[in-house]
């Protein structure tokens, strides 16, 4: 099952299991700058054995749609991943919402690939997945983060205090939330 969308410069696709090495290489290397806003890792996470095993189990989740993971790639290079748009914790009826995460390489900061990658991603979730509701757990201090999705038309709903521990700290987060455009 390949699952793939394609914007005017990007490429979005998910990856199975013989992708675990890119995926590791791509975490691997972009780790100091992931790190600074992701929940703590267990010690193992950047070895082959345990991104094999995430990316078969995830794999396993989007087959019964119960995750999404869309890898991004820029049109020219389909090779190279650039980024992730992640949606995880659907609930779905009656509520039909999940959260979004996303991360890019910091090469490709500045030139608006986010904001089309996103942009993109939500419409498949809230159009294919039927989602209503999309939340983003955003620190305060991801200036770019909570410009993206402002730029996207998502609203600020509150903020959650020691939300989630970052390197050792629990930090606050944001809520911010964006309603489908097709209820």
């Amino acid at each position: 099952m390949d699952i793939s969308y394609k914007t005017q410069r990007l490429l979005l696709r998910t990856l199975d299991v013989t992708y675990y090495r890119q995926i590791l290489h791509f975490l691997k290397s972009n780790s100091i700058v992931f790190e600074r806003y992701e929940r703590d890792k267990p010690g193992d996470y950047y070895t082959p054995e345990y991104q094999h095993q995430a990316v078969e189990y995830e794999y396993q989740l989007i087959k019964k749609k119960q995750h999404l993971r869309l890898f991004v790639f820029l049109n020219s290079n389909p090779d190279k991943i650039i980024g992730t748009v992640s949606f995880s914790n659907f609930k779905h009826f009656p509520m039909r919402t999940c959260e979004i995460g996303y991360k890019f390489d910091p090469a490709f900061h500045h030139q608006g690939y986010a904001l089309e990658a996103v942009e993109k991603a939500l419409d498949v979730i809230f159009s294919e997945y039927n989602m209503r509701r999309v939340n983003a757990y955003i620190q305060p201090s991801n200036t770019p983060s909570l410009n993206l999705v402002s730029n996207l038309g998502f609203t600020r709903k509150e903020l959650i205090t020691n939300y989630a521990q970052i390197q050792g700290v629990w930090r606050d987060h944001f809520l911010y939330s964006l309603d489908s455009p097709y209820r």
